[in-house]
């Protein structure tokens, strides 16, 4: 019999679920792991999009380079059934330790696998052993890891990218979007 979730992570905690995904997050020691329940509707569209852009019978692999709860990483196997195994990475230890609870809380401890790194870190490490799919979710802005992303993405694979300062990239602060991205807004 497997020790209960609260054993391992005392405080007080909250299971929620979202899509399929059961997560469990304690107001005490998850306090810095970012989870934005707001942003919902942007994981079930990774998720169908994971389902339905590759060929049929493809078992996909997915990196979720900055997993935070890992609420993404384990929506994407438990609802795309052509997602064969995620890599989720978080550079925060607190996220890495609720990630993993995540994954356990869902059963899918052979199928996602978390590591403790920097997401351009992880990248590097797989310019040879190649992901499908590579999703970016970063806090800001997401071109500081297009590069890494860029080399570790499977030929006919796609890096999904989300940006949190829509302004610079909608055109409302031109100036903004030259400094960050080096792009002028047409």
């Amino acid at each position: 019999m497997k020790p209960s979730l609260q054993a391992h992570f005392p405080g007080t905690l909250s299971e929620l679920t979202e899509g399929s995904a059961r997560l469990s997050l304690a107001s005490k020691t998850d306090s810095g792991v970012f989870f934005n329940p707001r942003m919902s509707l942007g994981r079930d569209l990774a998720v169908l999009f994971a389902g339905s852009f590759f060929p049929k019978g493809k078992q996909v692999r997915v990196c979720d380079a900055m997993t935070g709860s890992g609420v993404r990483a384990v929506r994407y196997v438990l609802e795309s059934p052509n997602v064969a195994s995620v890599v989720a990475a978080d550079r925060d230890p607190e996220a890495v330790k609720v990630a993993q609870r995540t994954i356990q809380l869902n059963g899918l401890d052979g199928k996602v696998a978390v590591t403790e790194s920097d997401s351009n870190s992880l990248l590097f490490e797989h310019l040879q052993d190649r992901f499908d799919l590579i999703d970016l979710d970063p806090f800001g802005s997401p071109a500081p890891f297009f590069e890494s992303a860029l080399r570790a993405t499977e030929d006919g694979g796609i890096i999904a990218a989300t940006a949190t300062d829509m302004g610079p990239l909608a055109g409302a602060r031109p100036a903004a979007c030259f400094r960050k991205y080096g792009a002028r807004v047409v």
